[in-house]
Protein backbone atom coordinates (compact mmCIF):
# COMPACT_ATOMS: atom_id res chain seq x y z
CA UNK A 1 0.00 0.00 0.00
CA UNK A 2 1.66 3.46 -0.90
CA UNK A 3 2.66 5.73 2.26
CA UNK A 4 2.05 8.87 -0.10
CA UNK A 5 -1.09 10.77 1.31
CA UNK A 6 -0.10 9.93 5.16
CA UNK A 7 3.14 11.39 4.81
CA UNK A 8 1.26 14.40 2.92
CA UNK A 9 -1.10 14.70 6.14
CA UNK A 10 1.34 14.29 8.27
CA UNK A 11 3.28 17.14 6.49
CA UNK A 12 0.02 19.38 6.49
CA UNK A 13 0.04 19.39 9.78
CA UNK A 14 3.81 20.27 10.03
CA UNK A 15 2.91 23.41 8.18
CA UNK A 16 2.83 26.88 10.05
CA UNK A 17 -0.56 29.04 10.23
CA UNK A 18 -2.94 25.78 9.19
CA UNK A 19 -6.01 26.35 10.45
CA UNK A 20 -7.14 24.66 13.15
CA UNK A 21 -10.32 22.87 11.60
CA UNK A 22 -8.25 21.35 8.87
CA UNK A 23 -5.75 20.14 11.44
CA UNK A 24 -8.09 18.54 13.36
CA UNK A 25 -9.54 16.47 10.59
CA UNK A 26 -6.58 16.02 8.74
CA UNK A 27 -5.05 14.21 12.09
CA UNK A 28 -7.81 12.37 12.33
CA UNK A 29 -7.77 10.76 8.65
CA UNK A 30 -4.26 10.13 9.32
CA UNK A 31 -4.59 8.66 12.72
CA UNK A 32 -7.19 6.14 11.39
CA UNK A 33 -4.90 5.14 8.59
CA UNK A 34 -1.94 4.50 10.69
CA UNK A 35 -3.62 2.48 13.00
CA UNK A 36 -5.91 0.95 10.57
CA UNK A 37 -2.64 -0.41 9.20
CA UNK A 38 -1.11 -1.60 12.04
CA UNK A 39 -4.14 -3.50 12.59
CA UNK A 40 -4.00 -5.27 9.47
CA UNK A 41 -0.06 -5.54 10.11
CA UNK A 42 -0.64 -7.23 13.63
CA UNK A 43 -2.24 -9.81 11.82
CA UNK A 44 0.52 -10.41 9.09
CA UNK A 45 3.43 -10.92 11.12
CA UNK A 46 1.51 -13.75 13.11
CA UNK A 47 0.44 -15.16 9.48
CA UNK A 48 4.08 -15.16 8.13
CA UNK A 49 5.10 -17.23 11.22
CA UNK A 50 2.71 -19.55 11.09
CA UNK A 51 2.87 -20.04 7.56
CA UNK A 52 6.69 -20.63 8.11
CA UNK A 53 6.20 -22.95 11.08
CA UNK A 54 3.85 -25.15 8.46
CA UNK A 55 6.44 -24.79 5.61
CA UNK A 56 4.55 -22.47 3.61
CA UNK A 57 6.62 -20.59 1.59
CA UNK A 58 8.69 -20.44 4.38
CA UNK A 59 10.91 -17.73 2.27
CA UNK A 60 9.14 -15.49 0.88
CA UNK A 61 7.39 -15.39 4.60
CA UNK A 62 10.23 -14.46 6.05
CA UNK A 63 10.77 -11.79 4.17
CA UNK A 64 7.25 -10.67 4.78
CA UNK A 65 8.08 -10.84 8.28
CA UNK A 66 11.16 -8.68 7.83
CA UNK A 67 8.99 -5.90 5.94
CA UNK A 68 5.97 -5.91 8.46
CA UNK A 69 8.28 -5.58 11.05
CA UNK A 70 10.16 -2.19 9.45
CA UNK A 71 6.36 -1.18 8.25
CA UNK A 72 4.83 -1.23 12.10
CA UNK A 73 8.30 0.50 13.15
CA UNK A 74 7.47 3.50 10.57
CA UNK A 75 3.71 3.71 11.00
CA UNK A 76 3.74 3.77 14.88
CA UNK A 77 6.89 6.62 14.79
CA UNK A 78 4.34 8.46 12.75
CA UNK A 79 1.74 7.92 14.35
CA UNK A 80 3.26 8.89 17.84
CA UNK A 81 4.21 12.26 16.11
CA UNK A 82 1.02 13.61 14.89
CA UNK A 83 -0.91 11.83 18.45
CA UNK A 84 0.92 14.25 21.36
CA UNK A 85 -2.16 14.15 22.56
CA UNK A 86 -2.81 10.08 22.60
CA UNK A 87 0.00 9.38 24.05
CA UNK A 88 -1.25 6.81 26.56
CA UNK A 89 -3.04 4.91 23.73
CA UNK A 90 0.34 4.97 21.49
CA UNK A 91 2.58 4.19 24.73
CA UNK A 92 0.44 1.00 24.72
CA UNK A 93 0.66 0.09 21.71
CA UNK A 94 4.85 0.50 21.76
CA UNK A 95 4.86 -1.25 25.25
CA UNK A 96 3.19 -4.14 23.33
CA UNK A 97 5.11 -4.11 19.97
CA UNK A 98 8.35 -4.13 22.57
CA UNK A 99 7.19 -7.42 23.63
CA UNK A 100 6.65 -8.90 20.21
CA UNK A 101 10.31 -7.38 18.80
CA UNK A 102 12.79 -10.07 20.61
CA UNK A 103 10.33 -13.05 18.71
CA UNK A 104 10.01 -11.30 15.40
CA UNK A 105 13.68 -10.70 15.15
CA UNK A 106 14.60 -14.29 16.68
CA UNK A 107 12.53 -15.79 13.93
CA UNK A 108 13.23 -13.64 10.90
CA UNK A 109 17.03 -14.18 11.72
CA UNK A 110 16.92 -18.22 12.25
CA UNK A 111 14.36 -18.65 8.98
CA UNK A 112 11.63 -21.14 10.21
CA UNK A 113 9.09 -21.47 13.60
CA UNK A 114 8.15 -23.90 15.79
CA UNK A 115 4.19 -23.90 17.11
CA UNK A 116 5.35 -22.80 20.30
CA UNK A 117 6.89 -19.55 18.35
CA UNK A 118 3.13 -19.95 16.84
CA UNK A 119 1.50 -20.04 20.07
CA UNK A 120 3.54 -17.19 21.58
CA UNK A 121 3.39 -14.71 18.54
CA UNK A 122 -0.53 -15.27 18.76
CA UNK A 123 -0.77 -14.52 22.05
CA UNK A 124 1.24 -11.39 22.06
CA UNK A 125 -0.13 -9.76 18.43
CA UNK A 126 -3.67 -10.53 20.01
CA UNK A 127 -2.94 -7.89 22.83
CA UNK A 128 -0.54 -6.12 20.04
CA UNK A 129 -4.02 -6.17 17.70
CA UNK A 130 -6.40 -5.15 20.76
CA UNK A 131 -4.26 -1.59 21.38
CA UNK A 132 -3.82 -0.96 17.73
CA UNK A 133 -7.69 -1.75 17.08
CA UNK A 134 -8.53 0.36 19.97
CA UNK A 135 -6.94 2.85 18.41
CA UNK A 136 -8.45 2.70 15.29
CA UNK A 137 -11.76 2.35 16.65
CA UNK A 138 -11.44 5.97 18.50
CA UNK A 139 -10.22 7.63 15.56
CA UNK A 140 -12.83 6.09 13.37
CA UNK A 141 -15.69 7.07 15.48
CA UNK A 142 -17.21 10.07 15.87
CA UNK A 143 -19.79 12.67 14.36
CA UNK A 144 -17.14 15.54 14.08
CA UNK A 145 -16.22 15.43 10.85
CA UNK A 146 -17.81 17.61 7.51
CA UNK A 147 -20.02 15.00 5.76
CA UNK A 148 -17.60 14.56 2.82
CA UNK A 149 -14.92 14.13 4.72
CA UNK A 150 -16.75 11.56 6.96
CA UNK A 151 -17.64 9.64 4.04
CA UNK A 152 -14.06 9.87 3.06
CA UNK A 153 -13.12 8.47 6.59
CA UNK A 154 -15.67 5.41 6.63
CA UNK A 155 -14.93 4.19 3.13
CA UNK A 156 -11.30 3.88 4.27
CA UNK A 157 -11.78 2.46 7.77
CA UNK A 158 -13.68 0.13 6.13
CA UNK A 159 -11.17 -1.26 3.38
CA UNK A 160 -8.29 -1.25 6.35
CA UNK A 161 -10.54 -3.44 7.78
CA UNK A 162 -11.49 -5.69 5.02
CA UNK A 163 -7.16 -5.90 4.97
CA UNK A 164 -6.95 -6.70 8.67
CA UNK A 165 -9.51 -9.55 8.33
CA UNK A 166 -7.88 -11.15 4.59
CA UNK A 167 -4.60 -11.83 6.66
CA UNK A 168 -6.61 -12.42 10.08
CA UNK A 169 -8.18 -15.45 7.56
CA UNK A 170 -5.18 -16.83 6.39
CA UNK A 171 -3.85 -16.85 10.16
CA UNK A 172 -6.72 -18.91 11.07
CA UNK A 173 -6.27 -21.47 7.84
CA UNK A 174 -3.11 -21.68 8.50
CA UNK A 175 -3.75 -22.50 12.83
CA UNK A 176 -6.03 -25.04 11.66
CA UNK A 177 -3.07 -26.73 9.29
CA UNK A 178 -1.19 -26.63 12.58
CA UNK A 179 -3.52 -28.53 14.37
CA UNK A 180 -3.32 -25.16 16.87
CA UNK A 181 -6.88 -24.79 18.90
CA UNK A 182 -8.64 -26.18 15.57
CA UNK A 183 -12.24 -26.27 16.28
CA UNK A 184 -11.61 -22.50 17.97
CA UNK A 185 -10.20 -21.31 14.89
CA UNK A 186 -12.44 -23.08 12.69
CA UNK A 187 -15.43 -21.10 14.59
CA UNK A 188 -13.27 -17.60 14.57
CA UNK A 189 -12.51 -18.12 10.72
CA UNK A 190 -16.25 -18.58 10.03
CA UNK A 191 -17.13 -15.53 11.51
CA UNK A 192 -14.09 -13.62 9.83
CA UNK A 193 -14.99 -14.77 6.47
CA UNK A 194 -19.24 -13.91 7.39
CA UNK A 195 -18.07 -10.02 8.25
CA UNK A 196 -15.45 -9.79 5.01
CA UNK A 197 -18.70 -11.14 2.49
CA UNK A 198 -20.83 -8.80 4.92
CA UNK A 199 -18.86 -5.83 4.00
CA UNK A 200 -17.82 -6.90 0.62
CA UNK A 201 -21.31 -6.24 -0.30
CA UNK A 202 -21.59 -2.84 2.03
CA UNK A 203 -18.69 -1.64 -0.04
CA UNK A 204 -20.76 -2.59 -3.71
CA UNK A 205 -23.50 -1.40 -3.27
CA UNK A 206 -23.47 1.07 -0.59
CA UNK A 207 -25.06 1.45 3.13
CA UNK A 208 -26.99 4.90 4.16
CA UNK A 209 -27.18 3.58 7.79
CA UNK A 210 -23.28 2.85 8.07
CA UNK A 211 -22.43 5.97 6.18
CA UNK A 212 -21.06 4.47 3.53
CA UNK A 213 -21.77 5.90 -0.13
CA UNK A 214 -22.66 3.90 -2.96
CA UNK A 215 -19.55 3.61 -4.96
CA UNK A 216 -18.62 7.20 -6.85
CA UNK A 217 -17.16 6.12 -9.69
CA UNK A 218 -16.99 3.42 -12.30
CA UNK A 219 -13.48 2.31 -11.73
CA UNK A 220 -14.08 2.11 -7.88
CA UNK A 221 -16.70 -0.03 -8.23
CA UNK A 222 -15.06 -1.88 -10.81
CA UNK A 223 -12.16 -2.35 -8.51
CA UNK A 224 -14.55 -3.33 -5.62
CA UNK A 225 -16.01 -6.11 -8.04
CA UNK A 226 -12.21 -7.42 -8.57
CA UNK A 227 -11.99 -8.08 -4.83
CA UNK A 228 -15.64 -9.88 -4.47
CA UNK A 229 -14.14 -11.73 -7.49
CA UNK A 230 -11.15 -12.71 -5.98
CA UNK A 231 -13.21 -13.32 -2.72
CA UNK A 232 -14.94 -15.80 -3.92
CA UNK A 233 -12.16 -17.94 -5.16
CA UNK A 234 -10.14 -17.73 -1.64
CA UNK A 235 -13.35 -17.82 0.32
CA UNK A 236 -13.43 -22.40 -1.37
CA UNK A 237 -9.92 -22.41 0.44
CA UNK A 238 -11.95 -21.06 4.12
CA UNK A 239 -14.71 -22.96 3.44
CA UNK A 240 -12.47 -25.94 3.24
CA UNK A 241 -10.40 -24.93 6.64
CA UNK A 242 -13.95 -24.72 8.72
CA UNK A 243 -14.31 -28.43 7.65
CA UNK A 244 -11.02 -30.08 7.72
CA UNK A 245 -7.82 -29.20 8.28
CA UNK A 246 -6.53 -27.59 4.92
CA UNK A 247 -3.65 -29.17 2.46
CA UNK A 248 -0.32 -28.34 2.31
CA UNK A 249 -1.64 -27.08 -1.47
CA UNK A 250 -4.12 -25.43 0.25
CA UNK A 251 -2.40 -23.44 1.90
CA UNK A 252 -0.21 -22.26 -0.84
CA UNK A 253 -2.76 -21.36 -2.65
CA UNK A 254 -4.03 -19.05 0.11
CA UNK A 255 -0.47 -17.54 0.40
CA UNK A 256 -0.95 -16.95 -3.40
CA UNK A 257 -4.20 -15.57 -3.40
CA UNK A 258 -4.17 -13.25 -0.32
CA UNK A 259 -1.42 -11.18 -1.95
CA UNK A 260 -2.99 -9.89 -5.05
CA UNK A 261 -6.02 -9.24 -2.52
CA UNK A 262 -3.84 -6.62 -0.55
CA UNK A 263 -2.94 -5.00 -3.67
CA UNK A 264 -6.52 -4.11 -5.12
CA UNK A 265 -7.24 -3.11 -1.86
CA UNK A 266 -4.25 -1.01 -1.43
CA UNK A 267 -5.13 0.24 -4.83
CA UNK A 268 -9.00 1.15 -4.06
CA UNK A 269 -7.96 3.20 -0.83
CA UNK A 270 -5.92 5.17 -3.74
CA UNK A 271 -8.86 5.68 -5.29
CA UNK A 272 -11.22 7.16 -2.62
CA UNK A 273 -7.90 9.76 -1.78
CA UNK A 274 -7.94 10.82 -4.98
CA UNK A 275 -11.99 11.53 -5.39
Amino acid sequence: MKHHLILALCGLLALPGAATANEDANTRLARAELAGRQNALSHRLTRAICFMAIDSFAEQHQNMLVRARAEFDSTLAQLQRISPDQKPATERIAAVWQDMQPLVLRISAAGNASNGDVNEATATAARLTAATNAFFTSSTHGNDLPPTLQEHLNLVALVLTQSARLEQAATQSCLIRADIERSANQDALRRTTEAFQRDSTVLVFGQESSGIPHPQTWEIYARIRFVTQDWIRVGIHYAIAMRRSPSAQKMNEIAEDIDPMQRRLGELIEMYHQL
